[in-house]
């Protein structure tokens, strides 16, 4: 914990370079927010420039005045002030897909916060801490709300700035003795705060931060209140000071006040972090979007001369005719005609008189274009029978060539795309540039770099998710709270859809790629096109797990069948799986909630008893065809002859068959083929048992030709 002594030495320092930045402020106007020589700590005017250079490709509000400083050189002032008033951020879309590449370790399902049972005093109170991180959590709703829409976003601009956890106001009551108190009944509300490392004025990495707040005291400005006093606040590893200036402005006195004592054992303001560098042992942190700015810049000064370009070919300049100027002034003092622009003559006293001739403003011509925009043309006249019809072309119009907007227009493309090289992005609307040929072996290379790349990046976020949890609890709750366990995403989902569809059809194609990983392609894919939809996600899921055929085709599953490698009920299942889960669904709402051991087992058994109340059916169907007409009473030569028949052999073929999908028993096809076709009981065994359909017509050809001799 900070001592006061320690405190008012910060303090003073702090104040001392603010005072010394106001007055080189004061001197140049056009200082950027990284030039000040006074600084606050070592590097932070350096940190402040990294969080600048990313936050102009994040914030189209900011113009980046620095890169049209320094002009190029045939460039004058004029246009390199119309730069910056046109400038147009058109490398928005990389840093929004960086943030959106970075976000997917908050994909649903891909991590895991389980909380623990509350401590016993905490029971009585009016709302749980699960409750509180996931419903209740200030303005944003919830913890993961928090983290999810803006860490991503504030990580990549600003990796030396900082979260920092404090109650948003401190819960008072009055007690018997009339005195205000922080209450024991209403808990603190505690949440992350973003401040810029424009703001973090003073850090000692694991002793303190200071912050200069966007919030204003009331002081005296020349005896008049203003709300334009500086209000600080000091993060100890004990209490949240809140330090405000009060009095005359001129005098800077400040009330230090201790404000909340958070009892967590540690700071709480958390750096976001990025890629680490050591400078004198003080760790300077830059974002990875660093690595690909050089880049994004040049296609921003591109840009922008391309626009140039386009305006003068759209507005280009016009050359004209002009005739010499022989403007002629005189007075009672002199007389004066314009040569070459300049009004020279002699006073009448004597002496030589000269000046800018006002009539063509020094230039010496004068145009020829009239009032509304006409050419004025010379006739022929006796001194000049010609006049001006030998002049050809007498106006023309000078525009840039145009191969040099299509090669700033290239520049630029190039430029952005081997930004988006370098942070491993995709482009949005199709493939990248370079791709479309590319190898599977590099595809997979491709993949591996990124998930590498994203990697470090994941493990940061989720150390400051930890940090916002751990805090808010421990404001929250003191020694009572008991910290849940957040599991953090060891998987990244970076394909696309194409990809995994091109995966799984040539692992189905190949026929060698074992089932298990097929279904384990098939749940990547559907992880990756509806992560958002639970419902859709769990159906297809449970479909991917209980249908081994989802990949397996017609033809293949034709054959299963004959070779009896497919049972009746997994085909029955592959073509109306997902009517058996709607109907699943209906029958109990909550059945999409159960395991999903148990929601698969239920989904076959609904496939089985389909299968077999199909199988009972045409078992019915074929004991009604034999036994109808009296055909059981035939005798024994009538049987003999219905053997070699046409209808008697697919009789038997149909009794076979029967036996082969289960429909019938052994037992019934024997009996049946004894009493109908008049089969020995030896023969009729070896028929079902191992018959096949021209084992049968031989069989019933001979029955015939035996019958007719």
């Amino acid at each position: 914990m900070l001592q006061q002594e320690e405190i008012e030495a910060i303090l003073a320092h702090t104040v001392d370079v603010r005072l010394a930045r106001e007055n080189e402020a004061e001197k140049n106007k056009l200082l950027s927010p990284y030039d000040y020589k006074a600084e606050y700590y070592p590097n932070h005017n350096y940190m402040v420039k990294l969080y600048y250079t990313v936050r102009i490709h994040f914030d189209n509000r900011i113009i980046p005045h620095e890169l049209y400083q320094n002009r190029a050189p045939n460039q004058t002032q004029k246009e390199a002030d119309w730069l910056a008033k046109n400038y147009k951020m058109i490398t928005g879309p990389v840093a929004m897909d960086y943030v959106n590449t970075a976000g997917r370790c908050f994909i649903q399902g891909n991590f895991d916060i389980s909380y623990h049972e509350e401590h016993p005093d905490l029971k009585l109170t009016n709302n749980t801490y699960e409750e509180y991180m996931n419903s209740e959590f200030g303005q944003y709703g919830s913890a993961m709300n928090y983290a999810r829409n803006f860490l991503p976003t504030i990580k990549a601009q600003d990796s030396n700035g900082v979260i920092a956890i404090r109650p948003k106001e401190i819960p008072l009551t009055v007690n018997e003795e009339g005195e205000t108190v922080v209450s024991a009944v209403d808990l603190p509300e505690p949440l992350p705060y973003y401040y810029d490392i424009h703001r973090l004025v003073g850090y000692v990495d694991g002793v303190y931060a200071l912050i200069e707040t966007p919030e204003k005291s009331i002081v005296e400005v020349d005896s008049k209140p203003q709300r334009t006093g500086f209000v600080y606040e000091l993060y100890d590893d004990t209490w949240i000071y809140r330090i405000v200036q009060e009095g005359e402005k001129s005098d800077n006195n400040y009330q230090i006040i201790r404000w909340f004592e958070h009892k967590s054992g540690e700071i709480p303001a958390q750096k976001l972090m990025g890629v680490a560098g050591i400078d004198d042992n003080q760790i300077i942190y830059q974002s990875p979007m660093m690595l690909a700015t050089a880049l994004l810049e040049e296609a921003l000064l591109d840009n922008g001369y391309l626009q140039m370009i386009k305006a003068k070919v759209v507005f280009p300049h016009m050359i004209v005719l002009a005739s010499q100027c022989e403007y002629e002034e005189t007075t009672d003092h002199y007389t004066a005609t314009c040569q070459e622009g300049t009004l020279k003559g002699t006073y009448s006293e004597g002496g030589n008189y000269a000046r800018v001739c006002p009539k063509c403003n020094g230039q010496g011509l004068v145009s020829r274009m009239a009032p509304f925009g006409e050419m004025m043309v010379r006739p022929p006249d006796q001194f000049d029978p010609e006049g001006d019809k030998a002049i050809q072309d007498p106006i023309k119009f000078v525009s840039p060539p145009l191969d040099s907007p299509e090669m700033l227009r290239k520049e630029v493309e190039l430029n952005i795309t081997k930004a988006r090289g370098i942070l491993h992005l995709n482009t949005t609307t199709g493939e990248a540039k370079g791709q479309e040929n590319a190898t599977a072996t590099a595809k997979a290379l491709d993949l591996k770099n990124l998930v590498s790349f994203v990697a470090p990046i994941s493990a940061q976020t989720w150390e400051i998710v930890r940090f916002i949890y751990r805090l808010c609890g421990k404001m929250r709750y003191g020694d009572r709270f008991n910290m849940p366990d957040i599991t953090e995403p060891k998987e990244f989902d970076f394909k696309s859809q194409s990809d995994f569809l091109d995966d799984i059809a040539a692992a189905s194609e190949s026929g060698a790629v074992p089932y298990p990983i097929i279904s384990e392609l098939l749940r990547q894919y559907i992880k990756s096109a509806f992560h958002g939809e639970n419902s859709s996600v769990k159906i297809l899921n449970l479909l991917t797990s209980a249908d081994r055929l989802l990949t397996v085709s017609q033809e293949a599953i034709d054959m299963g069948v004959t070779r009896d490698e497919i049972a009746n009920w997994e085909v029955i299942l592959h073509q109306s799986g997902m009517s058996f889960i709607a109907e699943l669904i209906t029958e109990d709402e909550g059945f999409l909630e159960l395991p999903q051991v148990e929601q698969v087992a239920a989904l076959r058994q609904k496939a089985m008893d389909v299968a077999e109340a199909i199988k009972e059916t045409k078992r019915q169907e074929l004991l009604d065809s034999v036994n109808k007409d009296g055909i059981s009473d035939v005798e024994a030569e009538s049987r003999a002859k219905l053997k070699g028949t046409v209808g008697g052999v697919e009789g038997i073929i149909g009794v076979n068959k029967s036996v082969h999908e289960g429909i019938m028993s052994e037992a019934a096809a024997e009996e049946i083929l004894i009493k109908v076709y008049g089969f020995e009981p030896n023969e009729a065994a070896r028929m079902v048992e191992q018959g096949t359909t021209q084992e049968i017509e031989k069989r019933a050809a001979a029955a015939l030709s035996e019958v007719e001799e």
